[in-house]
């Protein structure tokens, strides 16, 4: 019932020529004041640009690097120790 509803806001949009979605091939990737490493993946139905979807969800005042998907691994398995030096983030800071 979701997916369907969904499909059909999508395709309405998509009728009024209003459709925007982020890119889903872009990470935003930034360093967690504890040293973690956090990443946000924009939301498929954000009308927003992957910057400013960093600038709104990385916290205030760290740095942020924007990547494709493929640099960011999937396996999970030892994200706890994923490390990035912050010389390498240079896209942005959040607000």
């Amino acid at each position: 019932m979701i997916v369907q509803k969904l499909m059909q806001q999508m395709s309405v949009m998509q009728y009024s020529g209003t459709f925007n979605m982020a890119d889903q091939t872009k990470r935003i990737i930034f360093r967690n004041n504890d040293g973690t490493i956090g990443i946000v993946a924009p939301a498929i139905n954000c009308s927003k640009s992957v910057d400013e979807i960093a600038k709104k969800s990385v916290p205030t005042g760290l740095k942020y690097k924007i990547v494709n998907v493929a640099e960011v691994s999937s396996d999970r398995t030892f994200r706890n120790a994923w490390e990035i030096d912050e010389a390498e983030l240079t896209d942005g800071v959040g607000n």
